[in-house]
């Protein structure tokens, strides 16, 4: 049974709206008034496929004023597994399907909207990543490199999504105060370019951000003189 979770609150009409959790009282009710935004939940919405003490298995909506009720649960009938909702606080075979995202399973924004038909709908929650720093510092650990244990620097640089599907690379800096050899992703360091201490390059552009670098440092292959990092910054923008 896919589990759906409401992680928001949107009232969209003139009253104030309070949700709560029938089977889970523990969880904490939530109120928002007119004109507030989203506001926080965290509540799973009840299983009740034949409703079976439905009293203790639904999700509760009031409206105040005028002292308006709703019960939303889920469950899968022969139109399919959705969220349903009714008017009041009876269970109803096989109930209204909630608008928007009806579907079970994932996390939730529910909407109530008493001017529209359905007045509950349903919308994806995503937690909104507020973009990395432009330029982005990525940092390479030593590593080494089979049986010669020649020393080389790798590291990652990783965009969670925060709304740019393709982050690209517009410019890298080398911000050690020693040269290095360098390259992105696995295209070996044989064929990496020279960059002097804090010398940038327009070479990598347009490659994707999200990407491994290597690189060398000055060591030379001398294990107790290694450096303990090098230092790139990545300039970028949303491609």
């Amino acid at each position: 049974m896919p589990i759906t979770a409401i992680r928001q609150l949107r009232n969209l009409s003139d009253y104030a709206v309070q949700l709560s959790n029938l089977e889970t009282r523990s969880d904490k009710s939530v109120t928002v008034l007119p004109g507030e935004p989203d506001t926080p939940a965290n509540m799973w919405v009840p299983w009740s496929p034949d409703g079976n003490d439905f009293q203790n298995h639904r999700l509760s909506v009031g409206l105040w004023p005028p002292g308006r009720e709703w019960c939303i649960w889920q469950a899968s009938h022969g139109d399919g597994d959705f969220i349903r909702f009714a008017a009041g606080t009876d269970w109803s075979n096989p109930g209204t399907v909630i608008g928007g995202q009806a579907q079970t399973g994932g996390d939730r924004i529910l909407v109530f909207d008493l001017g529209a038909n359905p007045v509950f709908s349903m919308e994806e929650f995503i937690v909104k990543v507020p973009p990395p720093p432009n330029p982005a510092e990525v940092v390479l650990a030593p590593s080494y490199n089979g049986t010669t244990r020649t020393i080389f620097y790798e590291g990652f640089m990783q965009f969670a999504n925060y709304g740019c599907s393709k982050p690209r690379i517009t410019n890298v800096l080398n911000e050690n105060d020693f040269p290095i050899r360098l390259n992105i992703g696995n295209g070996g360091l044989a064929s990496a370019l020279d960059l002097e201490p804090h010398q940038s390059t327009t070479n990598f552009a347009g490659n994707n951000a999200n990407s491994s670098w290597e690189a060398w440092g000055p060591e030379s292959g001398s294990v107790s003189n290694k450096t303990n990092f090098v230092v790139l910054e990545v300039f970028w923008e949303c491609g």
